[in-house]
């Protein structure tokens, strides 16, 4: 899924062009081709009127992207309609009649710069602007890919209207940046826009079965005066039975609402402060350690709901042993920090290690970037009051009829459960026929005495 995603992004930001293999065949008689002039297409020797092109296929929206779930079962009230920190029905509508891909490449399309990629280029196309909602603030009305603007002043782009600013990934598929272009209020908004507004996290459901096995080791030991004695032990280990993740990231709804936590501490933000403040205060920061990291969350889902549900469906599937089902989170933040060599040594992985492990550059530190600050002190030039909050529309019980058919466990009959009745029994009878002990106890000694 990121992968998908990175191509997608990729695709927007760079140059992109139809590879030959894959170009769309040219309609006969082309306009543009130098065959034939406007007489000879429109003689009735030749065929009469010239051929007009297929109609295009019509645009998939987000609406129309977002999976259809079966009816909720009589008895279970509906998801809760979200009451703050998410658009008014005025702004759905505009973001649902919104072209999207659903973060799919298209396969005739070779994104510049990979390997067998032309060195053509053409141009990207540019977002349609739609007029902001009178009253709001934030960008003004008419601003290239504005499509609407949030409560919080923070304008929602056009999925085509993209940053420039460069990114990476980091070990758990977060992004992050420290492109000298994101140094205004406009260029990070827009950069948070793509990777944090626009840009859902991947959430999987993971179920893992297992079961715990004994194992009975044997070791011969000989001490100074030769005499050799056997020690026998238990070790016990896990054994994974099977470990598969569902995807269920096409339910999140695909834009988020950017907003600044209610309730942050002193230390986060100085107190209540909206999207545009806590960008405004890191790009006025001169500290070189300063970060703004926004955090993606799905709020008005019930997870554990969810999870009970999976784990009720593996076990009527016959699966009686262990069983752990948990939520993956991966694509679920995004940091943007400064570039400067005291940051680029703090962001080394091996750098980092050894200044926790030495104490005092750490802590040196993070003083210095404020981590440490009080609610009465100034705020700490790490901003993490960001979050972009997505939505899933639909009902655990829902998400869970879909999923069904991609559930499975091995089973568990009544022969595997003999057999490992069996083995348990053989191993204590051999564990206690050849005399030894475990569990830490002392072995009986033979010979003479020490």
């Amino acid at each position: 899924e990121l992968k998908k995603k990175d191509a997608a992004i990729a695709l927007r930001t760079r140059p992109a062009v139809l590879s030959k293999e894959h170009a769309p065949p040219l309609v006969w008689p082309h306009p543009k081709s130098n065959s034939m002039d406007a007489r000879e297409a429109k003689n009735p020797l030749l065929g009469g009127e010239a051929t007009q092109a297929a109609p295009e296929p019509p645009v998939a929206t987000v609406a129309s992207l977002m999976p259809t779930a079966p009816p909720l079962p009589a008895g279970l009230a509906p998801a809760p309609a979200p009451s703050a920190n998410w658009f008014p029905q005025e702004q759905l509508a505009i973001l649902d009649a919104q072209p999207y891909d659903g973060g799919a490449v298209p396969e005739a399309v070779a994104v510049a710069g990979s390997p067998g990629a032309p060195a053509v280029a053409t141009a990207v196309p540019v977002a349609t602007t739609t007029t902001t909602p009178p009253g709001a603030g934030g960008a003004a009305a008419g601003a290239p890919g504005v499509v609407t603007t949030t409560a919080e002043g923070v304008p929602i782009y056009a999925v085509s209207s993209v940053s420039r600013a460069a990114w990476r990934r980091g070990n758990k598929g977060e992004v992050k940046s420290n492109d000298a272009m994101l140094a205004t209020r406009d260029e990070i908004l827009l950069f948070l826009n793509q990777h944090a507004a626009s840009s859902k996290p991947s959430i999987a459901v993971r179920v893992h079965g297992y079961h715990h096995e004994t194992e009975v080791v044997t070791r011969e030991r000989t001490n100074n005066h030769g005499d050799r004695r056997t020690e026998v032990s238990e070790r016990r280990r896990r054994v994974d039975d099977f470990d598969y993740l569902v995807d269920v990231s096409d339910f999140v709804y695909p834009f988020g609402y950017l907003y600044s936590e209610d309730v942050a501490a002193a230390r986060d933000n100085g107190g209540r402060a909206t999207v545009a403040d806590l960008v405004d205060r890191y790009c006025a920061s001169t500290n070189k350690l300063k970060t703004i990291h926004a955090r993606k969350v799905v709020e008005c889902f019930d997870w554990d709901y969810l999870c009970r549900a999976v784990a009720d469906h593996v076990r009527r599937l016959g699966w009686m042993l262990e069983l752990d089902v948990s939520i993956q989170w991966r694509d679920d933040s995004v940091r943007i920090y400064d570039k400067n060599l005291l940051s680029a040594a703090w962001e080394n992985p091996c750098l980092y290690c050894l200044m926790h492990l030495t104490v005092v550059p750490c802590v040196a530190l993070r003083a210095y970037r404020g981590d440490f600050t009080t609610c009465c002190g100034p705020p700490s030039h790490r901003i993490t009051a960001l979050k972009a909050a997505f939505r899933m529309p639909y009902h655990p019980q829902q998400v869970m009829d879909v999923i069904r058919p991609l559930l499975w466990c091995p089973g568990w009959a009544g022969a595997q459960a003999a057999m490992v009745l069996l083995n348990n029994a053989l191993t204590l009878g051999i564990v206690a026929a050849t005399g030894g002990t475990h569990h830490g106890r002392r072995h009986r000694r033979h010979g003479r005495r020490w």
